[in-house]
């Protein structure tokens, strides 16, 4: 998808590194499960390979970042996981919070879609 396949490789590593720590907080939180059900349906339909993934807290951030570490400006898209619901938040949108169950719910996807035609950076 335009990337280059060790980009590709580190976009996928920042995903299983986000599983990790999902799983590894899932004795402490009910919305874990659910959750990691949510990044496996994200990396079935290739987001793993086109957005870099990450966590600040308990808040899933996917972006276009090449390196680790967010920078100011950069696009990214924040869900801050509720017992029932996500909150999800697009940088360049911070007025418009959808509030969505954990499922790939279109808004969401019309979102990532719109995060990936974003250049790297």
């Amino acid at each position: 998808m335009g990337c280059d396949p060790a980009l590709e490789d580190a976009f996928a590593a920042s995903w299983d590194y986000l599983v990790v720590f999902y799983t590894e907080w899932g004795a402490r939180s009910r919305w874990s499960g659910p959750l990691l059900e949510l990044i496996d349906e994200l990396r079935d339909a290739g987001y793993d390979r086109t957005l870099r993934a990450g966590q600040s807290l308990t808040t899933f951030i996917v972006s276009r970042s090449r390196a680790h570490g967010m920078q100011q400006g950069q696009p990214s898209i924040a869900l801050w996981p509720r017992d029932e619901q996500l909150i999800v938040t697009p940088s360049w949108l911070p007025a418009r919070k959808l509030a969505i169950g954990y499922d790939c719910d279109p808004r969401l996807i019309e979102l990532l879609d719109e995060l990936v035609s974003r250049p790297i950076t």
